[in-house]
């Protein structure tokens, strides 16, 4: 796989080095041998009621949803009550639908837990869950959006007509819609689709009962939400709860929401009164790890001769499966972000969750964005034929521009504030990805093999709130560690902290220790997601290191009679020898103190970047397949704290919206089955899949909402690949009259297609 990055060949990077070596300590490799292994019985139908029969030989080794009396899974984060204006204005409705921890009387979904049956090792434990008898009084299936809003089956009782959430936004300028408006409508959807880390969940609990604590091990994003969690559940405080997150080996979303699993083996540890360790398997994670994407847009855009777009009108729904464990986050992104980059002055965009027979769905990397820009991006290629007019020139004549900025869209985020693009060069990147690309946007019809290019404008959100928190100290020998309440799944915090850090201290980046999250050791955070980290922990390290540094000069002088009679006493601080000389002296004179400080920052909200992508594609249309030839991605996500960081973000980013662009797909049949559990039937793109990537800064527009000027875009490479690669596939077919309006373009799809156009 090649990559080209402002000109230059991608290279390694330390923090790669630590990830593969041995240093790197993940949870298979915590692994206390007086900890019993679990594993689960899972539902095998999608919709049933349930009787638990446990064997008499198991009984000790088994605990049952009877056995924790119903107890589900409690809200976390994103699921919290939407601000007072915001609920009127959206006209938002949202029901609470929880997750039993263990399935009590009904399954709702293939893969759903039942029954935690313990061992002394894996293979015992999946020998004695065979042995766990479930009774299953089959229930009709609702296993498709159709079915779900057809009301004969009802799935929660609090989501009238299996809708789990809904709003409508609109807004409307002062201006009358032109006569001569001309109008496309069209149906865009995104398949279903799952993180796939490499490293699956796991959690390792430690209970001490008599004293009512608990130690616990989680490859977690949100290390203080699941402390939070598991104290509820158990009945404890949250101090009495120490949850430590090793080296995570990806997400994606996956690990980004309490579990029923996780609380599972909390619950069971504590009544069991023995460690307990689980480690999830593939197959436990393709059927019972959340999922995403699964909407479906009707877009309407009207624009007047010239291709001035007026108005634009989607309503989508989202398909959440079973249980909607974060309420409005992924609808009410996807319709903060269907505008897109244009000045569009007639928006109205109204959404909804859907629940259905499936595994639930939840954030996964671009929470949404894809999906709105596939709809928006195909709808304005669409119109642009409709009108006749150049895809790109469609675009440019839209584009909000620097001179609009702050463009206030009319809208609301989801946190209330308005929704106001914060200062980023869209123009810019498309001018940089059309000299790049050579030009407008053609293709080449001819033969058996055809050339299509499909571009697509983006934005996406960064540095959400409400806040997060970081900590630095100096340990006893003069290093200083930082400590965030953002965890790392390969997002490189151990480079971007320490150098923020080391930045701020004014001290050498080898001085600085990046640690994993411990609730113990930082006792607030609020987690990775959302292209937050480096907005908000880095701000927050920051703000942290400038307070050490204060505390440190005041210390020195305090303490400078008595540094004066130290012979060779070094004049800067803040170097390690120094440290180690203050912390010796000060213990001497009575001024012993932890050297420590901690810094906190609360974004108003959130921070707003922009890109443009540029794929082309062969497509083969005797063997049903599509070749990406070349990628061309520009981007204005502000300033860059470590370029190969970021170019990291984004190869790994796109890589991962062509694999939902082309390949990967959840599916699932009318019996609620799913079919893609194994990643021989979950297909997941490869290096020979991947073309050569050009990816180019356009621009650095700082943003104003943080002192750092950070805008965020660990996700943002995963927005606009899906809306490329369909325009380019549809630019080599649209003759022949195929029409591309649903991701991924499988072989299947695409044979399905050109065998209905005669072909």
């Amino acid at each position: 796989m090649k990559v080209q990055h402002a000109d230059k060949a991608y290279e390694g990077h330390p923090e790669q080095e630590f990830l593969v070596s041995s240093e790197a300590e993940f949870i298979a490799d915590v692994d206390p041998q007086a900890a019993w292994q679990c594993a689960f019985v899972r539902s095998v139908r999608p919709h049933a009621k349930i009787a638990v029969h446990v064997p008499e030989q198991a009984r000790g080794l088994v605990v049952t949803g009877k056995d924790l009396q119903g107890a589900v899974v409690p809200s976390v984060h994103s699921h919290s009550a939407a601000p007072s204006h915001l609920v009127l204005w959206s006209k938002l409705r949202q029901a609470e639908v929880h997750q039993p921890i263990l399935a009590l009387d009904r399954v709702l979904f293939v893969g759903q837990p039942i029954a935690l049956v313990v061992a002394r090792d894996r293979y015992q434990a999946e020998d004695l869950a065979e042995e766990v008898l479930v009774e299953y009084e089959e229930l009709p299936t609702v296993s498709s959006l159709e079915a779900a809003m057809g009301e004969s089956v009802l799935l929660a009782d609090a989501a009238p007509r299996n809708r789990s959430v809904e709003f409508s936004l609109c807004t409307s300028a002062d201006q009358e819609l032109p006569e001569s408006l001309r109008r496309y409508t069209g149906t865009f959807s995104f398949g279903r689709q799952t993180g796939a880390p490499i490293e699956n969940r796991g959690i390792l609990v430690i209970p001490s009962v008599p004293e009512r604590k608990l130690a616990v091990w989680a490859n977690t994003q949100i290390p203080h939400a699941l402390r939070e969690a598991i104290a509820s559940v158990v009945g404890w405080q949250a101090s009495d709860i120490r949850v430590r997150v090793p080296v995570v080996g990806g997400s994606f979303g996956t690990k980004g929401t309490v579990s029923a699993e996780e609380l599972a083996v909390a619950v069971s540890a504590v009544r069991l009164a023995r460690p307990l360790r689980w480690l999830e398997d593939r197959y436990e994670s393709m059927c019972g790890a959340v999922q995403a994407r699964d909407q479906v847009h009707e877009v309407t855009l009207g624009a007047d001769a010239q291709g001035r777009v007026h108005l634009l009108d989607d309503s989508f729904t989202v398909d959440v499966g079973a249980y909607d464990p974060f309420g409005k986050s992924v609808p009410y992104n996807t319709a903060a972000h269907v505008p897109g980059p244009y000045r569009i002055p007639n928006l109205s965009i109204s959404g909804a969750s859907v629940l259905t027979n499936k595994t639930p769905a939840a954030p996964y990397r671009g929470s949404g964005r894809p999906e709105a820009h596939l709809a928006r991006e195909r709808a304005l290629d669409r119109l642009a034929r409709t009108l006749g007019i150049d895809a790109l020139t469609l675009r440019e004549r839209n584009l909000v521009g620097v001179d609009d900025m702050p463009y206030d869209t009319g809208l609301l985020y989801r946190d209330g504030a308005p929704l106001v693009y914060d200062g980023f060069d869209i123009r810019a990147c498309l001018s940089l990805a059309r000299q790049q690309a050579g030009g407008s946007v053609k293709n080449s019809q001819e033969g058996r093999v055809r050339i299509g290019r499909g571009c697509a404008c983006y934005v996406a959100t960064g540095g959400m709130g409400p806040y997060e928190t970081a900590s630095i100290s100096v340990a006893e020998d003069g290093m200083y560690v930082v400590r965030t309440g953002a965890t790392c799944q390969g997002q490189s915090h151990r480079t971007i902290f320490a150098r923020l850090a080391s930045d701020a201290l004014d001290v050498p980046r080898s001085f600085v220790e990046v640690a994993n999250s411990d609730t113990d050791l930082l006792g607030d955070g609020w987690g990775t997601m959302g292209s937050r980290s480096a907005v908000t922990a880095g701000n927050a390290v920051v703000i942290a290191a400038t307070a050490l540094r204060h505390q440190l000069d005041g210390l020195a002088v305090a303490l400078s009679p008595v540094l004066a009679r130290t012979a060779d006493v070094p004049v800067d601080w803040r170097r390690l020898e120094c440290l180690r000389l203050l912390a010796t002296v000060g213990r001497e004179v009575g001024r012993e103190a932890e050297l420590r400080a901690e810094g906190v920052f609360r974004p108003r909200t959130v921070t707003w970047g922009c890109g443009v992508h540029v794929a082309t594609v062969e497509v083969d249309v005797e063997l049903r397949a599509v070749r990406l030839i070349d990628y061309l991605a520009t981007y204005d996500h502000g300033p860059l704290i470590d370029p190969f960081v970021v170019k990291g973000q984004m190869i790994g980013a796109i890589a991962q919206g062509i694999g939902g662009a082309l390949c990967e797909e959840v599916v699932y049949g009318e019996d609620g089955q799913p079919s893609s559990v194994t990643l021989a039937d979950y297909v997941l793109p490869d290096a020979k899949l991947m073309p050569l990537f050009r990816i180019f800064q356009a621009a650095a527009s700082p943003s104003p909402a943080n002192p750092l000027g950070l805008r965020g875009l660990g996700e943002a490479g995963t927005v606009a690949p899906a809306a490329a690669i369909a325009s380019a596939v549809e630019d080599a077919l649209h003759d022949l009259g195929v029409e591309i309006s649903r991701v991924p373009i499988t072989a299947t799809r695409l044979h399905q297609q050109l065998t209905a156009v005669g072909l």
